[in-house]
C-alpha cells in the first residue's frame, strides 16, 4: 500500500504433518500472482503447494507430491517459479540418485536431483516437464542445493555444493540446464576458477 506494507493473508499447511516445516522455502512470480511454498519434510517424502492470486484474493491451487516419493529426500527444499508465472523449479538435494539417463538407478544416497514443473493451461495443473540429474551422479554430492530460474523458465541452474573438483573433494559445482524442443538438456557445467575445499561453489 502506499502507507507501506501490509498483511495480505496467512496460510496454514494444508495438511499439516509433524515435522513437515511448510514454509521451508518459498517463492513468488514477478507480478505477484503466483507463489510457491515449499514443505520438504523430516519424515514424510516432501511436496509443495501453489498459490495464486485473483481479484486480490489468494487460494491454493495445486498441491504436488514427488513422483517417486522418498521419504527424507529434501523434496522442495529449494523452489524458485519464474517471473512470469510458468515454470517452477523444485529440488530434492537428499534423493538416492543413480545413473542420469536411468530414473530407477538409486545407488547413490544423497545424490540429489531436480525438477521442473510447467503450467498446464488446458488442465489447469502443474505437471513435470523435467527430471535433472548430475551428468555422473555422486554420493553425498546434493546436487539441488540450490537452484535459479531464468525470467520465462527457458535456463535453470542447480548447484551441487559437495561435488568433487580435480584434488578439492568438496569444492561444489553447478550446471546450467536449457530448454529446447525436447526439453531441458545440460548446457555447462560450471566450476569455480578458484576451486578449494569446502568452497561450495
Amino acid at each position: 500500500t502506499p502507507s507501506g506494507w501490509a498483511l495480505a493473508d496467512t496460510w496454514p499447511p494444508p495438511a499439516p504433518t509433524e515435522h513437515g516445516r511448510f514454509g521451508g522455502s518459498v517463492s513468488v512470480s514477478a507480478d505477484g500472482s503466483v507463489a510457491v511454498v515449499g514443505e520438504p519434510g523430516v519424515l514424510t517424502p516432501g511436496r509443495f503447494h501453489v498459490y495464486r492470486r485473483s481479484g486480490g484474493v489468494w487460494s491454493l491451487q495445486q498441491s504436488v507430491a514427488p513422483v517417486a516419493p522418498e521419504a527424507g529426500s529434501g523434496f522442495a527444499q529449494q523452489t524458485k517459479v519464474s517471473a512470469d508465472g510458468s515454470t517452477i523449479v523444485v529440488s530434492a538435494p537428499h534423493e538416492r540418485s543413480g545413473e542420469a539417463d536411468d530414473p530407477g538407478d538409486i545407488s547413490q544416497a544423497h545424490a540429489g536431483a531436480a525438477f521442473v514443473y510447467g503450467f498446464d493451461a488446458d488442465t489447469g495443473t502443474w505437471r513435470v516437464r523435467a527430471y535433472l540429474k548430475a551428468p555422473s551422479p555422486m554420493a553425498d554430492a546434493w546436487f539441488g542445493s540450490a537452484t535459479a530460474i531464468s525470467g520465462n523458465g527457458s535456463t535453470v541452474v542447480i548447484g551441487e555444493r559437495f561435488r568433487g573438483v580435480e584434488a578439492w573433494p568438496s569444492a561444489g559445482r553447478a550446471y546450467v540446464f536449457r530448454r529446447g524442443a525436447g526439453g531441458y538438456s545440460l548446457a555447462q557445467a560450471i566450476t569455480s576458477p578458484h576451486a578449494r575445499d569446502r568452497r561450495h561453489f
